[in-house]
């Protein structure tokens, strides 16, 4: 190709560059002067807008402007003040109240406050203010809508709200519910009643309306309360409860061949009514029912008897139970509940079997025929040998004797012993000095069984030393009671059934001069008990000992507690007016 034929080719594309940046002027060029003159056209209009404007409001408010809800366009200032001026002293001399009740405050016991020159002023001012096109936007807001000025007024408003809460408690009341009675065989039904609760808040905030918007009108906003139980919904429960007084109900024992009856009263006081949402339920109280019905229960119910731990021949044995008879009341009472209220008046009485707690077969799986732990101590020679005490010895030992305890039971000698009757024998009085008291040698009782609970390897929970040493037994091994009639702190001795099994205990007093106290258990404990007491301290002002105990679990070998159990005091004793000291009174053997 020769250099002529790229010379040529470049200009022809050069010559259709040009061209199309001179079309691309021409077009910028013609756009420029079309927003130009674009925009001297809006100006004029704009221009001719505002002259006619101001030739035709000149010294008038501008139409569409209103100070509050009075209209003052196309007024002049004169004339806006006089219609301002007859509003402040016609319309807005008293605050209309309007709503559950109707009323007037005069606007001077609020302290309303208008300044009728100064709202009239800002009213002129709207399309006067401001540059060009603020004031053009003020007037063409005021053309095709409504600018509402806030007029220059104020008012009291503690004193607005405090005659809002006096009219609230003047206007409030509580909904009245609709009340059901029951009368003799009948129902009477109380009305209901709507109740009213001034929304006081809501209300004051129309108070700043009717005075800001200059209306003088308030609406009085509150809620009107209804009642949870309403008229129709207790006429309903009456008809309902009605239907239960329509007639006398029979009840019928058909294996017997008894009756009884209960009479439209007696279903009258069982009735309950117990409200549920807005629905008023119903129902029979069945404590009522059963109160109402006590000679029926009495006549067709019987106790079960529980088989029962007895000692035979000195070894324990089932004492039979026997089974009874109850009403099922979960029958009878659903049969009622259900039927009474549609009108019948006819009932069988269903009586089932009632089974024993423990029955026969049960007591003799759990019989506890393994003795566990035994003690005994002597009671002829204690210093008290009268039969009263003797006596006494027996009457407790009765009481204790056939007490059977479940597995983690709690026993107190205190509660089986208390309520026994018993004669006059010797007691620690005050200071040391033997007394007499009703119930004297009971300790003999409790610390006899105390050492039995202790050989057995349950568990002690409460026990108290004696004022004095004991011929009887061992310091440290005694457990002295009291039960706190006629003064002092109570004393008791207590324990807990640690065994696997359920345990009985057996306390007797023989002619032989001891009393024995033994336990026995459904299973072996299989814990070995060692016991020792020590004098620490021993004086003609009294004694200490320290008392031991070690127990062994012999199934593992394992020790459980080997150690100090506690340590006791004894004071010297005075009997028939001469002193005992602790070193005049022998310690008893570990073991009798």
């Amino acid at each position: 190709m020769s250099i002529k034929d790229l010379s040529g080719r470049a200009g022809k594309s050069g010559s259709e560059g040009s061209h199309k940046l001179s079309r691309r002027n021409f077009r910028r060029r013609r756009l420029g002067l079309w927003l130009v003159t674009s925009a001297l056209l809006v100006f004029v209009i704009l221009f001719a807008l505002v002259a006619a404007d101001y030739w035709t409001n000149s010294g008038k408010i501008h139409s569409g402007v209103s100070v509050g809800s009075v209209d003052l366009g196309g007024k002049t200032q004169e004339q806006a003040r006089g219609v301002l001026q007859k509003r402040t002293t016609g319309a807005l001399k008293e605050i209309q109240f309007t709503g559950p009740k109707k009323f007037t405050i005069a606007s001077k016991q609020m302290g309303v406050n208008f300044d009728v020159a100064s709202s009239m002023d800002k009213a002129y001012a709207v399309g006067r203010q401001g540059n060009v096109f603020e004031n053009l936007k003020d007037r063409l807001e005021a053309d095709f809508g409504t600018v509402k000025v806030s007029p220059d007024v104020s008012y009291r408003k503690d004193t607005a709200r405090s005659m809002i809460n006096q009219i609230a408690r003047n206007m409030d009341k509580k909904p009245q519910e609709a009340s059901l009675s029951v009368s003799s065989s009948d129902t009477q039904v109380g009305p209901s009643k709507e109740g009213y609760q001034l929304n006081v808040p809501a209300t004051m905030s129309n108070v700043d309306n009717a005075v800001s918007g200059m209306t003088g009108k308030v609406k009085i906003v509150g809620d009107v309360l209804k009642p949870h139980i309403s008229t129709k919904e207790a006429k309903a429960a009456g008809d309902k409860a009605r239907q239960a007084l329509s007639g006398t109900v029979v009840l019928s024992n058909r294996p017997s061949g008894q009756q009884w009856t209960l009479s439209p009263q007696d279903v009258g006081r069982a009735l309950t009514f117990n409200r549920r949402g807005n629905k008023l339920q119903v129902g029979l109280d069945e404590k009522t029912l059963k109160a109402e019905l006590a000679d029926m229960y009495g006549a067709l119910e019987k106790q079960p008897v529980d088989a029962k731990f007895v000692f035979s021949g000195g070894t324990p044995s089932v004492q039979k139970s026997q089974t009874g008879e109850r009403i099922d009341d979960s029958k009878l009472m659903g049969a009622l509940q259900s039927g009474i209220f549609k009108g019948k008046h006819k009932y069988d009485v269903p009586v089932v079997t009632a089974q024993p707690q423990l029955t026969t077969a049960k007591a003799e799986q759990v019989k506890p025929t393994k003795l566990l732990g035994k003690y005994r101590t002597k009671y002829i020679g204690t210093g008290d040998s009268s039969q009263a005490r003797v006596d006494n010895l027996k009457i407790a030992s009765n009481g204790i004797s056939g007490t059977v305890l479940a597995p983690g039971e709690k026993f107190s000698f205190d509660k089986i012993a208390s309520p026994l009757q018993y004669e006059k024998a010797h007691i620690f009085g005050e200071g040391g000095k033997v007394d007499s008291a009703y119930g004297g040698g009971l300790c003999q009782v409790a610390s006899t069984l105390y050492m039995a609970v202790n050989w057995s390897g349950l568990q002690v929970t409460e026990r108290h030393p004696h004022y004095a040493e004991l011929n009887y037994i061992r310091p440290g091994f005694d457990a002295t009671v009291w039960f706190g009639f006629g003064g002092g702190k109570q004393l008791d001795m207590k324990f807990v059934n640690t065994s696997p099994g359920y345990i009985m205990l057996r306390e007797h007093v023989e002619n032989d001069g001891y009393i024995y106290a033994e336990v026995y258990g459904q299973k072996p404990t299989d814990l070995k008990v060692q016991m020792d007491s020590k004098p620490t301290y021993m004086s003609a002002q009294g004694s200490t000992w320290d008392t031991y105990k070690k127990v062994t679990d012999e199934k593992t070998g394992k020790v459980l507690f080997d150690g100090l159990l506690h340590t006791d005091s004894y004071q010297p004793v005075t009997l028939k007016g001469k002193t005992y000291t602790p070193e005049d009174i022998p310690a008893a053997p570990i073991r009798p």
